[in-house]
């Protein structure tokens, strides 16, 4: 009986015992990488360049109500949609806006066909129309990890979207402007600056895109007078498919609907993933 009275009480004290307490779980965020120090440059050099002038917005949105209402490039825009993936890739390697690229694609090959071949021999989406440089040819192996004799920019869709968007920022670099930039992937740079020679800029500052639009040609064969606009018309279609939005005709159109409005801004969404620049 003794025994059992023992046993009964040694029972409820291990019943009253409190466990020890589990320290609290601790959510660790995951740390993110360093910014690769090209990626940093682009950033920096993208920060110097002039971004498209307030003044174009009207030009723009007529250009952008124009193509809606037609529908035809609302059925671009959807046919580039299908090809995000590449158009993202290219953003994380260089930087522009996802919808620039794919907008800049749209108007260059007619919905982002990498089988369009332009009147002077222009190939792919972006329409280049001759073997792009050395230099940059080793800039594209580079970004694709692979040898120079291995790039194929008249039938890679990568090789041929980075050929073009390197070549833009080569524009823009010379120009130091975004939407001079633009027009002179159309017209050429030694193009663009006669161009403004002969309406009276004979040196930089230059003037707007806007402001030179009406001294810019307009003809069978060359529009460079509509291009700025068609491009950043184009862009503001692809963020709205691309984003899941109704392409529908608007009253006007901001900076914050064109992506690539402003060259700083370029990379936002990428440069998420980094640790933030110093």
């Amino acid at each position: 009986m003794l025994m059992r009275l023992m046993l009964l009480l040694l029972l409820i004290g291990c019943a009253e015992t409190p466990l020890p307490a589990q320290p609290e779980a601790v959510m660790v965020e995951p740390q993110k990488p360093i910014l690769p120090d090209e990626l940093a440059e682009i950033r920096q050099a993208r920060s110097h360049l002039r971004p498209v002038g307030e003044d174009i917005l009207p030009i723009v949105t007529k250009e952008y109500n124009t193509r809606v209402g037609k529908r035809e490039w609302v059925f671009w825009a959807e046919r580039c949609a299908e090809r995000s993936d590449l158009f993202e890739e290219a953003s994380e390697l260089l930087l522009y806006d996802v919808a620039f690229i794919a907008g800049f694609a749209m108007i260059e090959s007619g919905g982002c066909q990498m089988g369009v071949v332009g009147s002077s021999g222009e190939r792919g989406m972006m329409q280049i129309y001759k073997r792009p440089p050395r230099k940059r040819l080793a800039r594209i192996a580079e970004l694709r990890g692979k040898e120079v004799k291995e790039v194929d920019w008249k039938e890679d869709p990568m090789d041929n979207l980075l050929a073009g968007l390197l070549l833009l920022g080569a524009f823009e670099e010379q120009l130091a402007s975004r939407p001079h930039g633009i027009l002179a992937y159309n017209m050429g740079a030694a193009g663009e600056k006669r161009a403004m020679r002969k309406a009276g800029w004979s040196k930089a500052p230059w003037p707007s895109v806007a402001t030179l639009m009406p001294h810019l040609r307009y003809d069978r064969k060359a529009k460079p007078r509509v291009y700025v606009q068609r491009v950043l018309a184009a862009g503001a279609i692809m963020k709205r498919t691309l984003g899941g939005q109704v392409v529908e005709k608007v009253d006007s159109l901001t900076r914050r609907d064109i992506p690539g409005f402003d060259p700083a801004d370029d990379g936002d969404v990428v440069l998420a993933a980094y640790q933030p620049l110093p």
